[in-house]
């Protein structure tokens, strides 16, 4: 029989991380017969897949010969999946008992809901709201979260643009939309590309007041971990993704306005953070050249889309 619900984790050399999350679904209110776990091993090296084969048998565990980071193996997790729900979620969560078993229960309550993420919570300090959805601007490309406790326990749904870290998807819907794009953006935005999809196809994409994640990013560098340039390879794809995705998505007088206004502010600023709270100079040329490589390869993205996809018409 099929379950409710698959969980699908995908993982790289977080192998602490991982099974703290996986104990906490354990604790979980929904009964365990209801649920699959599956944990996509992307390529670890930290013993990963030893760990969790050892301690979790029941653990459905795939592993990724070669890194094919988070979107390709969130979407080899949901091939994987037998269930109509599919609940994504990163390796540095724990989970409140309830929040498997709400987010399911909204979905199939309502079938306009195609998406559904718990409101995140810091872990080091859980009475702070993270983020309760997300707002994006088309013309700055700001991202903001929604940061609304006095709506987070009344029963209100918030209406999010895409849901970040972890969220439930209805498989329906995903037939529908197509599976994350791991070709574009294999990290960064996978999320924010899928909702506009999932609204495009006209779901709905909503946060429940009633689950709840607690997000633990652990011992980063907070300044350059925030806007996901503490590594090279996070520095590139932050620099080149937010360009595809608005060549993608804005609107061509959005297009412009970013392109000409904000995107030479947000290029600075970006460069100043690394320059600034980079702990050495090996790093700070590391994370410039990566970022300025993104933004590059970024922009030769853009214009070498087709016309009609860049500039698209819209009724």
């Amino acid at each position: 029989m099929a379950k409710k619900v698959s969980i699908v984790i995908p993982t790289h050399d977080r192998k602490n991380a991982v099974t703290r999350l996986i104990q906490s679904i354990k604790e979980s209110s929904m009964a365990r017969h209801d649920y699959e776990i599956i944990v996509v091993d992307d390529a670890s090296s930290d013993g990963t897949a030893d760990v969790i084969s050892s301690r979790f048998p029941d653990v459905t565990l795939i592993r990724n010969g070669e890194e094919k980071l988070v979107a390709e193996s969130r979407n080899i997790g949901i091939r994987a999946s037998g269930s109509e729900y599919i609940f994504l979620v990163d390796d540095d969560n724990v989970l409140d008992k309830r929040c498997v078993e709400n987010l399911y229960r909204c979905m199939v309550e309502d079938p306009s809901i195609g998406m559904a993420m718990p409101i995140i919570h810091n872990f080091r300090y859980p009475e702070r709201i993270g983020c309760a959805g997300v707002r994006r601007n088309m013309i700055t490309s700001f991202t903001n979260g929604i940061y609304r406790p006095d709506n987070c326990s009344d029963g209100t749904f918030n209406e999010t643009e895409d849901c970040p870290n972890a969220f439930m998807c209805r498989k329906a819907a995903l037939r529908k939309t197509g599976i994350l794009n791991s070709m574009d953006y294999p990290i960064h935005y996978e999320e924010a590309d899928l909702g506009i999809r999932m609204k495009r196809a006209g779901f709905r994409i909503v946060c429940h007041p009633g689950a709840r994640t607690f997000h633990d990013p652990g011992g980063r560098n907070n300044k350059l971990a925030g806007r996901t340039v503490h590594v090279p390879m996070r520095a590139y794809y932050t620099g080149r993704n937010r360009i595809v995705f608005h060549s993608m998505y804005s609107k061509p007088w959005e297009f412009a306005l970013f392109t000409f206004i904000f995107y030479p502010m947000i290029f600075a600023f970006y460069s100043y953070l690394i320059i600034r709270y980079s702990k050495s100079w090996a790093q700070r040329a590391s994370l410039l050249g990566s970022y300025a490589k993104g933004n590059i390869d970024g922009w030769l993205s853009a214009i070498s889309r087709p016309f009609s996809t860049l500039f698209p018409v819209r009724s």
